[in-house]
């Protein structure tokens, strides 16, 4: 009997294990297929800069204004005509024509009545009792120039010590002390310089003020920008990033001289060295 049940046995569990072995190796390739489709591990994602990296730096900074104007003569001449007949002059020249030494006028009885003096025929006036012609000089000449209140303020200081960037001196000859309906005054300069002519004009000519903001620490102005809402016109915001670009903190400071494309900065926690994303100003227009 027991001979009869061990073969019974032993094909049963020659049935199972038949049974069994597909299952396992189809439990076995699912396995390795889902371990081979596993989705891969997702990188760290950090917000980039938006443009390029400016650095801080300390250097010692010139304060400079920017002025722009026309040179102009308020330098005068006059020539006397004596006792004349007015009604015997006939004129060739008129007020704002440019003359030079011996260049013909006109006539006075036949005869030629030559200039004097070089420069522009400013008024003819035969008629006075003392008959002239009065001419504005080519030299020496004045920049005029229509200054903002915050140039005005700088060029109201005692100690001021003009020059241009390359040390020609310059000398503030006359500051309005009536303002315009929007805040300028007008001011005349004289350039120790023969560059400048009569009739020329400059845009955003650079002066220095003798002023001079030692190892200051700056950064590029294009890196810093104000946030309308908060209502502080002293408060601005630069966005730290480290060397690859990626953005480490939001940071308050406060602006003050700027010269040329760098600004003077100051703030807890400010230092040489740190990067900020100067494209984040263009982006959201501070």
């Amino acid at each position: 009997m027991h001979k009869s049940i061990i073969p019974k046995v032993l094909f049963a569990l020659l049935v199972v294990a038949l049974l069994l072995l597909p299952l396992g190796l189809i439990s076995r390739i699912s396995q390795r297929e889902m371990e081979a489709y596993a989705a891969p591990e997702l990188p760290e994602l950090r917000e980039m800069a938006y443009g390029d990296i400016v650095e801080t730096s300390r250097m010692d900074v010139a304060e400079t204004i920017a002025v722009s104007g026309t040179f102009v003569s308020r330098t005068y001449a006059y020539q006397e005509l004596g006792s004349v007949d007015s009604a015997s002059f006939r004129w060739e020249v008129s007020g704002g024509d440019e003359v030079h030494q011996g260049d013909k006028l006109g006539t006075y009885k036949g005869r030629d009545v030559t200039a004097e003096f070089d420069g522009i025929i400013d008024e003819i006036n035969p008629y006075a009792s003392s008959p002239y012609i009065r001419y504005k000089l080519f030299t020496p000449v004045e920049l005029e120039c229509t200054v903002d209140e915050s140039t005005a303020s700088v060029l109201r200081r005692s100690t001021l010590e003009l020059t241009l960037e390359d040390g020609t001196p310059v000398e503030l000859l006359f500051l309005s002390r009536i303002q315009n309906v929007d805040g300028t005054a007008v001011a005349r300069f004289h350039i120790d310089s023969d560059r400048y002519h009569l009739g020329a004009s400059v845009s955003n000519l650079s002066l220095r003020t003798g002023r001079v903001f030692s190892q200051a620490l700056v950064v590029d102005a294009g890196a810093i920008y104000q946030r309308d809402a908060d209502g502080e016109d002293d408060v601005w915001y630069a966005r730290q990033v480290d060397a690859s670009g990626a953005f480490i903190q939001e940071v308050s400071l406060r602006a003050s001289y700027r010269s040329g494309s760098l600004i003077c900065i100051s703030g807890d926690g400010l230092e040489e060295g740190m990067l900020f994303d100067k494209g984040y100003k263009t982006l959201i227009g501070g």
